[in-house]
């Protein structure tokens, strides 16, 4: 394991190069010295941010998010490499700048996409809620009206879901442009990070992802339009929200799916690699899900009932 430790300057209270601690089994290193390192290696991190990015490191934070909590992430994601945290946290900055996604919270999902958001989804449908209420309520996944009706994992984590294989490509793309539609994939997954925040009383930082491939055709989907959806809904998380995602299931896959895949995990760091799972078609899916969630919750995800 490497630790990465910038050790302070006691005259400039400044961090000086950057030194990587080694701890292996064959050393004299205990779990007490690596924890004392990662300690120093966090305070110095949040020192050298606070300095640099002062409170623009608010608008990386989850709600009731600490510092320390937000370096933890990114160093996690490295390794407790502090050099590469800091350069992440940096790169995350400035596409939120380059992104405006300050101007992005504040618009509405239909001035996003130029059109009904329900019209949308009803070409992409994704979904957070339980999927009975989403129906009743008519509103095919939209963010209105949430609430408690927000499917979750055993252990409390939102559930989010998207249905790739039932995706219309051609329909989305009369109804809007791919480029507005990302858009407003970045706005919803702004909305998850609020949906961790308002969760922080449950202990629950992180969510999961379901992508659907049931009904996924070669001639119908595999074309460049949907391998950047599937490609950014794979990689936004670890570039510019990361340690938020607990895992990713692609349920429901098919064989052809593998092909599509060894081109897209190429794009993705190993952390968020490690993070997918895939089932297979039917029973398999269900069997796979039912570890993590509770019977309804799969139900919804699936859309059996």
């Amino acid at each position: 394991m490497v630790i990465s430790v910038y050790p302070t300057d006691p005259n400039t209270h400044s961090p000086k190069k950057k030194v990587n601690v080694i701890a292996t089994d064959n050393d004299n290193t205990t779990d007490a010295d690596n924890e004392h390192r990662k300690q120093q290696c966090l305070a110095d991190l949040i020192d050298t941010c606070e300095r640099k990015h002062g409170l623009l490191l608010n608008e990386l934070k989850i709600p009731h998010e600490s510092t320390d909590h937000l370096c933890r992430r990114y160093l996690t994601t490295h390794g407790w490499d502090a050099d590469e945290a800091i350069a992440h946290i940096t790169q995350t900055i400035a596409w939120r700048k380059k992104e405006q996604i300050s101007v992005l919270l504040g618009q509405k999902p239909d001035d996003i996409l130029g059109c009904s958001e329900v019209d949308v989804l009803s070409q992409m449908p994704m979904w957070w809620m339980k999927r009975q209420l989403v129906e009743e309520a008519g509103c095919h996944g939209s963010s209105a009206g949430i609430g408690d009706s927000v499917q979750r994992d055993r252990a409390g984590r939102p559930v989010f879901c998207y249905d790739i294989g039932g995706l219309d490509v051609k329909g989305l793309v009369k109804t809007t442009d791919i480029g507005s539609f990302l858009r407003y994939v970045i706005w919803r997954m702004e909305q998850t990070m609020k949906m961790l925040g308002e969760s922080h009383h449950r202990g629950v930082d992180k969510f999961v992802m379901v992508i659907d491939l049931k009904g996924l055709g070669l001639f119908r989907h595999v074309n460049r339009n949907v391998i950047e959806i599937v490609r950014t809904l794979s990689m936004l998380g670890a570039k510019h929200y990361p340690e938020t995602l607990h895992i990713m299931f692609f349920v429901n896959t098919p064989k052809l799916f593998k092909g599509v895949w060894a081109t897209i995990r190429q794009l993705i760091n190993s952390q968020t690699r490690a993070k997918v799972a895939m089932a297979g078609i039917g029973d398999a899916s269900s069997t796979a899900l039912l570890v993590h969630m509770e019977q309804d919750v799969v139900d919804s995800v699936l859309r059996l009932r």
